[in-house]
């Protein structure tokens, strides 16, 4: 017996209304006062003899922000130049609750290392409250085109407009319809240059053999400009996640790659440090570790997933 289908239209790229755009935003740029005691950290914790320049763990601090401040409108930058907005959000979070999740990823990264106890005590003080500034932030995509007429865009946009779709579609509680249910979409964390969406709770499937699947659908969202075309536009590309269901550890077996890893989706399932309940996940890594000669144990590759494992909301990625 043939199985029912519903056929739809999937839109593939589409030019963004200027005034559809007019959403007031804040930015905040990342404090100068903060970068000599975290670069000197950097510095004394880096392998020695290496010729690489050493630089604190951005990433890992701007998942952390991300992961528990659901206002955030696009994933942290890099913060190399201090004219760029660090954070752009749609509403002020308030400074002291950011202060908490970084002195918080601080503690965790270098509290434990006594070698380094005077550069983390003076970078501990020296990030303060009062060093976070919001100000507020416009988007602007339709910017004058270049000589052969094609759109102009500036590297923020990359990242914000893609953003924006992906906001507009969450806060308005679009639902896909995935199998059997309807689903609600949620941001996923990915590059800088793009956004994504999937659809969540996971939709349970068991094939003809008996064995039970889970997948979620993905949506991802990008910028793209065309020569001679003077509007950028929004592409969309769809796929299919799939989550791991068997168990990663059994009494006498780990089932984790040697070298990769497992990627691991994370979400909290209760508001934290005073906000909403975030509509984003994290993502960390979980490695397989030798502690004996063979015997591997799961450890975490960064400090999100560390101590707050039990009440996280967890999916591995197959």
């Amino acid at each position: 017996m043939a199985r029912e289908t519903t056929q739809s239209i999937q839109p593939v790229a589409f030019h963004l209304i200027e005034a559809g755009l007019d959403h007031p935003l804040v930015a905040m740029r990342f404090p100068d006062e903060w970068r000599a005691p975290l670069q000197q950290l950097a510095m004394l914790s880096s392998e020695r003899g290496s010729e690489r320049p050493s630089s604190f763990r951005i990433q890992s601090l701007n998942a952390a922000i991300a992961a528990f401040t659901p206002q955030l409108f696009v994933s942290p930058g890099q913060a190399y130049r201090s004219d760029d907005p660090w954070l752009i959000a749609t509403e002020e979070i308030r400074p002291d609750k950011i202060l908490r999740i970084v002195r918080a990823w601080l503690a965790e990264h270098y509290s434990a290392r006594s070698e380094l106890a005077e550069a983390y005590d003076t970078a501990f003080e020296a990030i303060r409250d009062e060093d976070l500034v919001w100000e507020p932030f416009q988007l602007s995509p339709n910017q004058e085109p270049s000589e052969n007429n094609t759109a102009r865009v500036d590297s923020l946009g990359y990242a914000a407009l893609p953003a924006f779709v992906a906001n507009a579609l969450v806060k308005r509680d679009v639902r896909i319809q995935v199998g059997p249910q309807e689903c609600r979409l949620v941001r996923v964390p990915v590059a800088q240059d793009r956004a994504e969406l999937q659809t969540w709770p996971p939709v349970y499937v068991e094939s003809e053999n008996g064995r039970r699947g889970a997948y979620s659908y993905v949506i991802g969202i990008s910028l793209q400009t065309l020569a001679g075309v003077p509007r950028p536009r929004i592409h969309l590309t769809y796929g299919v996640r799939r989550w791991r269901l068997d168990p990663l550890r059994t009494p006498d077996r780990l089932f984790l790659p040697g070298k990769e890893g497992r990627t691991v989706y994370l979400r909290h399932p209760q508001a934290l440090t005073g906000v909403p309940q975030s509509s984003h996940f994290t993502r960390a890594v979980i490695d397989g570790v030798f502690v004996g000669e063979n015997q591997r144990v799961p450890v975490w590759r960064d400090a999100r997933g560390g101590d707050s494992q039990p009440d996280w909301c967890c999916a591995a990625r197959t």
